[in-house]
């Protein structure tokens, strides 16, 4: 099976990869996650096809599959994956309120393990995203969840400076969509490249219109 998913890590590089490729990729290494000989090769595969689909897409897919598999093992391991995703792409490349929902939903799991790593994948978005995070889970978890959770903050203090391991050959549908409506140009151009989005752009907007009072 190793060798299978190193034909699709090299169909991944070609640019006809698309997404019903990741599809079939993300279909073959769904239930291997939870055999100990094949998680590597599963997760360097998924890598590749999230270079060439974006990982955003193949986080969706896994994590779909996963949350309904028998094996909870199997939900254990795509948390960590998409843990490690988001270190080596970095946040920009992931709908952020989707990680935060898929985190919080996780953290109902009745496998410990399983809420284990939803717990570990809050911390690594807190070093990302910082102390606003923990306002934006609270109302979701209850107290001694969340008690477990900010212990896992306190260990993940915000960063800065990050630096992506990889880089998808799809830009995220944000990026994209923003980039539409900006001036074209040489100048342009090389001003979005080099200037990364801000943390407000990438983190849900809350509707408290309805605190409001007159």
């Amino acid at each position: 099976m190793s060798k299978e998913f190193e034909v699709v890590w090299c169909c991944a590089a070609h640019s006809t990869f698309g997404k019903r490729e990741a599809l079939v990729a993300v279909m073959g290494a769904t239930d291997k996650l939870a055999d100990l000989k094949l998680k590597e090769p599963a997760f360097q595969m998924l890598m590749a096809a999230s270079e060439a689909a974006g990982p955003q897409l193949v986080a969706s897919l896994l994590h779909k599959r996963a949350a309904g598999h028998k094996n909870p093992k199997v939900l254990t391991e795509t948390i960590n994956w998409i843990n490690l995703a988001v270190q080596e792409f970095l946040l920009p490349a992931f709908n952020v309120k989707t990680l935060i929902d898929w985190s919080k939903e996780d953290l109902g799991s009745a496998n410990a393990a399983t809420r284990t790593a939803a717990t570990q994948f809050l911390g690594s978005l807190h070093a990302f995203v910082g102390p606003q995070l923990a306002e934006m889970v609270r109302a979701d978890l209850k107290p001694a969840t969340m008690a477990t959770v900010e212990a896992e903050f306190a260990k993940n203090p915000q960063q800065s400076g990050w630096q992506a391991k990889r880089v998808c050959r799809v830009a995220p549908a944000a990026k994209a969509a923003a980039g539409a409506s900006k001036p074209k140009g040489k100048g342009a151009a090389a001003a979005a490249a080099e200037e990364p989005p801000s943390m407000d752009d990438l983190l849900p907007r809350t509707d408290i219109s309805g605190q409001i009072t007159g």
